[in-house]
C-alpha cells in the first residue's frame, strides 16, 4: 500500500512541475477600441509562479503603434509587477491594426495578441460581431461569423462592408467587399475558408463604411487557431521525450524506495 501510494505521489509531483505554468498574466489579449486619432493605454499585471527570475517584455505590431513603459523585470517568487501598453492612434486612419505584445521568463514564452480598432466620431454605420472574446477553433475547415449592422443615423441606406481576415503579424489571408441596403439593422452570417490559414492567433473584422465614406465603424474577433492530432501516432516528439523521462523518474525513485524500505 505504501509503494502504490509513493508511486502516485511522485507521477503527481512530477506532472506538476512539468506541466505548471511559470507565470500568469492579468490579460491573455489585447483590445481596444478608440474614437479618433487617440492615444491609449491599458496596464498588465505580470505575477510569477516559478522561482526568482527575470522577465523580458518585447513588441510587434505591423504599424509601429505599440509601445512600452517598461521592459525589464525581475521578480520573486509569487511576485507581480505591472507594466503598461500603449496603443498611438495619432498617425493611424481609421480601421483595426494588429500586433502582439510577447512575454518571456527564463524557460516560457507567452504572446498577447493586440487588436487596436480606431473609428469615426458618430459613424453613421456600425456593426457588431457575435462571439466571445477570443474563440478557440479546433481543426476546423472554416469560419461562420454572425454579424449585426445597424444604421446608426437614419440619413444613409447604403453601406459597403469590408471583410479582412489577418494573421498576428498583419497579413492578409483573406478580404472581400459587400455592399447593402440597411434601413435600420439587418444580421448576416459570414462562412470563411481557413484551410490555409497557420495555427497561431487569427483576427478576423469588418469595417462598415458609408457611401460618401465620410464614416467608418468597426468590429473585430480574435480566433486562436488549434490544431488536434487525431490519433497518437500524430504525437510531438517532445511530449514522447517527457513521457521516458518521467517513466525512467519513477522507475528510479521505485526501485530506491524498495531497497531502502
Amino acid at each position: 500500500m505504501k509503494v502504490i501510494f509513493f508511486i502516485f505521489l511522485v507521477i503527481v509531483l512530477f506532472c506538476t512541475s512539468v506541466y505548471a505554468n511559470d507565470f500568469s498574466v492579468s490579460s491573455p489579449v489585447i483590445k481596444i477600441v478608440s474614437v479618433g486619432n487617440e492615444v491609449v493605454e491599458t496596464e498588465i499585471v505580470l505575477i510569477n509562479l516559478g522561482k526568482p527570475q527575470a522577465f523580458n517584455i518585447s513588441y510587434f505590431s505591423n504599424k509601429d503603434f505599440i509601445f512600452l513603459d517598461n521592459s525589464f523585470f525581475y521578480l520573486r517568487e509569487r511576485d507581480s509587477s505591472s507594466f503598461r501598453v500603449i496603443l498611438d492612434g495619432k498617425s493611424l486612419d481609421e480601421g483595426v491594426y494588429v500586433g502582439q505584445v510577447i512575454v518571456k521568463s527564463e524557460k516560457e514564452e507567452q504572446e498577447i495578441p493586440v487588436v487596436f480598432e480606431i473609428e469615426t466620431p458618430f459613424p453613421l454605420f456600425d456593426v457588431s460581431l457575435e462571439g466571445y472574446r477570443v474563440e478557440l477553433i479546433e481543426n476546423k475547415k472554416e469560419l461562420n461569423v454572425d454579424i449585426k449592422v445597424y444604421n446608426l443615423k437614419g440619413q444613409a441606406k447604403e453601406v459597403t462592408l469590408n471583410y479582412f481576415l489577418k494573421n498576428i503579424k498583419g497579413d492578409i489571408l483573406f478580404s472581400e467587399t459587400q455592399n447593402l441596403f440597411v434601413d435600420k439593422q439587418i444580421e448576416i452570417k459570414k462562412t470563411i475558408d481557413i484551410t490555409d490559414a497557420s495555427v497561431g492567433d487569427i483576427i478576423f473584422y469588418v469595417e462598415a463604411v458609408d457611401k460618401e465614406i465620410i464614416s467608418i465603424g468597426t468590429s473585430s474577433l480574435i480566433f486562436s487557431n488549434v490544431l488536434i492530432a487525431e490519433n497518437t501516432d500524430n504525437l510531438d516528439n517532445s511530449e514522447n521525450i517527457i513521457f521516458f523521462i518521467s517513466a525512467f523518474i519513477i522507475l528510479v525513485l521505485v526501485i530506491a524506495f524498495l531497497i531502502f524500505n
